[in-house]
């Protein structure tokens, strides 16, 4: 089968550049984009190459979009994460989206199939975002994947994620504040067949707005959630300043007795740390400049 350069480009940029948001200067990038290796032999450029590299274009703007995104996660989560958004079912579920079908040039052998595979249309999508790569540099890159895959993002993580604040919770004060959430039923309303609870969580010695649920596991994941938004917010905040050495106190104080003294009085953060670290962490702790928080290097 013989094709031509001019055949790959002429019919399709004005239908999808519109669908893309984009204009090519070099259309010849987009034609080559949309040009499945299956015509290898016909003396005109495939998309491989320009797979290989928008396969790593989509990876570093979805893995900068994650780490700014969510502070309080893990390596772990975030790779699981990003797994999914960066999938061929994903990409090619928006290569779909966008009409993909109808500009990719394939082989006689992968026609009159029932539509293109997954593979061969999230291979053209990372070919494409190559070509916007090549054609215009990183910012309309990662303009266009993120426009078209952070809501993919934000879908997941309402589906999947926000449902187990429990676990991020956890992540994230074991993270940033060396602390285990504890969970305890403040009140318990209603009859049997109908009770309604009221749970608080602790991080610390610090309490957090009560959760409420018509089981426990409900009321704690509802107060895991008050806790979880507070800390992040903490954690991602410029002028936040976390102080993991007083939950450290009290997560220590409290794993030697099951009865803490809540009348004692507050330890002093810096001597419950001097206590546990060595002299030259005590100085790049706490010498630090006015007004700015204190930098826990041991994190």
């Amino acid at each position: 089968m013989s094709v031509s350069t001019s055949d790959l480009t002429g019919d399709m940029p004005d239908g999808i550049e519109a669908r893309l948001g984009y204009s090519f200067a070099d259309r010849e990038l987009l034609g080559t984009a949309l040009t499945h290796t299956s015509l290898r032999d016909s003396c005109v450029p495939t998309n491989e190459r320009l797979e290989f590299l928008g396969d790593a274009v989509i990876g570093f703007v979805i893995s900068e979009h994650l780490f700014r995104k969510m502070p309080g996660f893990d390596e772990g989560i975030l790779t699981g994460i990003k797994s999914v958004v960066v999938s061929a079912k994903t990409l090619a579920s928006v290569a779909k989206g966008l009409g993909f079908e109808e500009f990719i040039k394939v082989g006689r052998g992968l026609t009159g199939m029932g539509g293109l595979s997954d593979s061969v249309l999230a291979d053209a999508f990372e070919a494409v975002v190559a070509a916007v790569y090549l054609d215009s540099g990183i910012d309309r890159a990662s303009g266009l994947v993120l426009r078209l895959l952070a809501p993919r993002i934000d879908a997941f993580l309402e589906e999947k994620i926000d449902r187990n604040f429990k676990s991020l919770l956890q992540n994230l004060a074991q993270r940033h504040f060396k602390a285990t959430p504890k969970y305890s039923v403040v009140s318990e309303e209603g009859p049997d067949h109908g009770k309604m609870f009221e749970v608080v969580a602790k991080v610390g010695r610090r309490k957090f707005p009560t959760g409420r649920g018509r089981s426990k596991k409900e009321a704690e994941q509802n107060a895991a959630e008050h806790a979880y938004e507070i800390l992040a917010e903490r954690v991602s905040s410029k002028d936040g300043k976390a102080n993991p050495a007083a939950l450290q106190c009290e997560s220590s104080r409290e794993g030697k007795s099951q009865r803490p003294n809540h009348d004692a009085a507050e330890p002093q953060p810096k001597r419950c740390v001097e206590s546990r670290r060595p002299a030259e962490v005590q100085a790049s702790t706490f010498k630090t400049k006015a007004g700015q928080p204190p930098i826990d290097k041991a994190q």
